[in-house]
């Protein structure tokens, strides 16, 4: 089962993370968000979390492909997660890297590759017979989460809000209570 720690703010927490053996971390580049991060403090984030085999993820909501690419370019992201409308018409632009992409209830996009891709399914039922490997997200916590893996028996997990003390900040024994479970 592989797990996506979303929303990522700080090197320290990072690190633990990591540490830890999670998977994926999630950095958001998203306006609006508590978890939104800049580039400078992404790029310490991205120093610590090097000696590990965790990847990091660019997450992105209805950023143009060329804000994606000049914040992939800064930071050599390992995986590139598009959400909204936008970043659809720029697929073809990352597929040199993997891609997770946030299903909308619409058509995939054609360049994505189930080799190498993921979809993430939050607000929809996952795809019965989808070639590609898939993640469930949304509200998934400590208390819900096998129910969720038995019904749905994704790839992976994507968390952000059940692991959290208040919106936007992390708890690493959350964090690691989880775990225990996955």
């Amino acid at each position: 089962m592989l797990i996506k720690i979303c929303g990522i703010t700080t090197p320290e927490m990072a690190k633990k993370v990591a540490a830890s053996g999670v998977d994926y971390i999630g950095l958001l580049f998203t306006k609006h968000s508590p978890r939104q991060i800049d580039i400078q403090t992404a790029k310490e984030i991205c120093a610590v979390v090097k000696d590990y085999s965790t990847k990091v993820v660019g997450v992105f909501f209805d950023e143009t492909p060329e804000a994606i690419a000049q914040i992939d370019a800064e930071l050599n992201l390992d995986v590139i997660q598009l959400h909204g409308d936008l970043p659809r018409s720029g697929v073809g632009k990352f597929i040199h890297k993997s891609i997770i992409y946030v299903a909308d209830g619409k058509t995939l996009p054609d360049l994505l590759n189930p080799a190498k891709d993921f979809i993430l399914y939050e607000k929809f039922e996952p795809e019965q017979n989808s070639p590609f490997r898939f993640f469930i997200a949304g509200g998934i916590d400590k208390d819900n989460v096998s129910g969720l893996i038995a019904k749905h028996k994704p790839h992976g997990v994507d968390l952000s809000s059940g692991v959290e003390i208040e919106r936007g900040k992390k708890d690493y024994h959350k964090i690691r209570e989880f775990l225990a479970i996955v």
